[in-house]
């Protein structure tokens, strides 16, 4: 599959942080944790779209691309799917979140009653929604992008539906009406590890980061081993389910990676948490993703994320784990953190397997084994569980 999946380039000059005051958008948090958005506004994230025939941008392709996981507050032609709406034989609930490229929305299936999540195949430049519910191309010059981009959501949802691992979420049914292709996904309860990073009371200790880490390593894994990449881990990403295993969601920026590929095209990209090779069309693989896994575990023992890998680059202010958390940690795994988060892709682990060999390294082998086999759970630990 083409690294590009809507258009040619990113304007990577435009894309930088913004203090938003406009009506209708709130600035980011301090985890790059999106707030409700309104469309042809400029956020804090401008990337500009070239179209694939030309490269030439036009002033209505502008958008941020990261996730709202919020209610989002979307004007005029951005409008979601309306409470009660009958899609498919599925009801809609209410409206999740959005992105640049799709909406997700809480729903149920008619006949079983089961709850589920829905994501809608909805890049805002592009098009607009009608009455009844259908999605048409704003120009007539849009329409070649967009329906490559449906063809394209469409065979990436049909793939990620084949992997069934435990730590990732399900994909249970896919299909297309409304002019756009719909990725239907169990619906799971929990937490996400955002809450466990702010809220006060909880404790992150060795443990809980031992058996969370280990368990979203191998989903992460089961992705790889599939030539896929998440290319969006970060704390929101990450759900703990009560009395289960972490589960690996929001598959909105995935891409399938062939040998030699590039990063290019739009990206997904959260500060603290993106690779520096996806600002700057490098090298694609396994390595970008365990950047933002070991950025993720850096954010549960500093309780904050790491700086933005640009800034990084520019000037390194990161003091390393080993020295400032030395006592409360293994030195193995606070050892794998600093390896996942190196700036220079060919320095950090190239694959989970030697990831994980060196994270788990100081733990007792019987415990890392109940670990990585899903036998012990985050309720077991002393890391408080949300009521």
């Amino acid at each position: 599959m083409s690294n590009h999946p809507i258009c040619s380039r990113i304007d990577l000059e435009r894309m930088r942080s913004y203090s938003v005051s406009q009506s209708g958008t709130q600035e980011k948090d301090e985890f790059g944790d999106t707030k409700p958005f309104a469309v042809g506004v400029r956020t804090y994230r401008e990337i500009r779209l070239y179209s694939l025939s030309g490269g030439r941008t036009r002033p209505q392709h502008w958008y941020f691309a990261a996730q709202a996981m919020n209610e989002p507050n979307i004007n005029g032609s951005r409008r979601p799917l309306s409470r009660g709406y009958l899609l498919n034989g599925y009801r809609i609930e209410r409206t999740l979140g959005g992105g640049g490229f799709s909406l997700v929305y809480l729903a149920y299936h008619v006949a079983t009653r089961i709850k589920v999540v829905i994501k809608e195949y909805f890049p805002e430049a592009l098009v607009a929604r009608l009455p009844g519910g259908r999605l048409d191309p704003t120009t007539e010059g849009d329409m070649g992008t967009y329906h490559l981009g449906i063809k394209r959501f469409f065979s990436e949802a049909s793939a990620l539906a084949k992997l069934k691992h435990p730590n990732i979420v399900n994909v249970s049914n896919i299909f297309r009406t409304n002019n756009t292709v719909y990725m239907v996904m169990d619906y799971a309860q929990g937490q996400d590890l955002r809450w466990y990073i702010k809220h006060p009371k909880s404790r992150i200790g060795e443990q809980f980061m031992l058996i969370v880490f280990s368990q979203t390593a191998l989903g992460l894994r089961e992705l790889h081993d599939n030539s896929f990449l998440h290319l969006d881990i970060k704390p929101a990403n990450i759900l703990l389910r009560p009395r289960g295993r972490p589960l690996l969601i929001d598959f909105g920026a995935v891409q399938r990676v062939a040998p030699g590929t590039n990063f290019g095209g739009v990206q997904t990209l959260t500060h603290g948490f993106a690779a520096p090779e996806q600002y700057q069309q490098g090298p694609m693989g396994p390595w970008a993703d365990l950047y933002a896994l070991g950025a993720t575990m850096y954010s549960c023992i500093a309780r904050r994320p790491p700086p933005a890998a640009m800034d990084r680059q520019k000037n390194d202010i990161l003091k390393p784990v080993s020295k400032t958390h030395a006592r409360k940690y293994p030195k193995s795994l606070l050892s794998s953190i600093e390896w996942a988060i190196q700036l220079d892709h060919r320095e950090r682990p190239q694959s989970v397997n030697a990831f994980l060999e060196r994270a788990l390294a100081d733990f007792p082998k019987d415990l890392a084994a109940d670990a990585l086999k899903g036998t012990l759970t985050v309720e077991q630990v002393r890391g408080r569980q949300p009521g």
